[in-house]
């Protein structure tokens, strides 16, 4: 009995303790208060209040497998993509070169061919025709010819050309067709090569008008110390009869052969 009344009496007393205790905090709460704010062991209080973050652990996921390698086609394909890229920079790297900046083409004053080659002057011998009504004969004009490399065939083409305003005033003539041409002029051994195209073997003026022809193109080549007789040679082939009148032009020809 004694125990029981001495456990009953300290209760009371832990009790009228505990009550004595908040009555003096109810009274002096606001001070209280204003304390433990000064002191900053409200802020503690705060912080341990504060319940802990509770750390979940998040599932793991899993990272997708790689798929399979297709093996040799794969490596493959990527060496081939690998060379398109490549074949695609190295063209556009060539482009680049090929694609250089033009500058404007530079006009220059060229002459004509004809006119770079430097003419020479001489005096020159040409054979024209006389007539004097029933018939004819040669007559010898001395004129300026210019030439380049060949002054016997620009003789010979300036014969051709025919007389001169004043010449003709002098009634001299030429009797080679209008039409005939010569095509090219070879001298070797004193022989003169003259090649005449087709129009040179026919004559209006007939036989004689034929004979009186040679004799043009025969005096004015033999006028030049290399030439001493004349081959006339019909587009490039040798004819043994100038016309159907049967003048003979078979061989080299000379001044004393007509």
């Amino acid at each position: 009995m004694k125990r029981k009344r001495k456990a009953s009496l300290g209760c009371l007393f832990w009790i009228a303790l505990i009550l004595l205790i908040l009555v003096i905090f109810l009274f002096n709460r606001s001070r209280i208060e204003q304390v433990l704010e000064t002191t900053g062991f409200i802020d503690v209080l705060s912080t341990v209040q504060e319940k802990p973050e509770i750390e979940t652990d998040e599932p793991e996921t899993e990272e997708p497998a790689e798929p399979p390698s297709e093996g040799p086609q794969s490596e493959q394909r990527e060496s081939e993509t690998a060379g398109e890229e490549a074949v695609d920079e190295d063209d556009s790297f060539v482009a680049l070169e090929l694609v250089p900046r033009e500058s404007a083409p530079q006009e220059e004053d060229t002459p004509p061919a004809a006119e770079t080659q430097t003419k020479r002057l001489r005096r020159a011998t040409l054979y024209f025709v006389f007539l004097d009504g029933t018939s004819g004969e040669l007559r010898r004009v001395v004129r300026p010819i210019y030439y380049t490399d060949s002054p016997l065939t620009d003789t010979l083409k300036a014969l051709l050309d025919g007389p001169s305003a004043s010449e003709l005033n002098q009634n001299l003539l030429s009797l080679v067709p209008q039409d005939a041409t010569i095509r090219s002029v070879a001298v070797k051994d004193g022989v003169a090569f003259i090649d005449m195209t087709e129009a040179f073997r026919f004559n209006s003026f007939g036989y004689e008008g034929a004979v009186l022809q040679l004799k043009q193109l025969i005096y004015t080549a033999t006028e030049f110390p290399t030439v001493d007789r004349v081959q006339f040679l019909i587009e490039g082939v040798k004819q043994q009869y100038l016309n159907p009148e049967g003048l003979y032009i078979g061989k080299p020809l000379g001044r004393d052969d007509l």
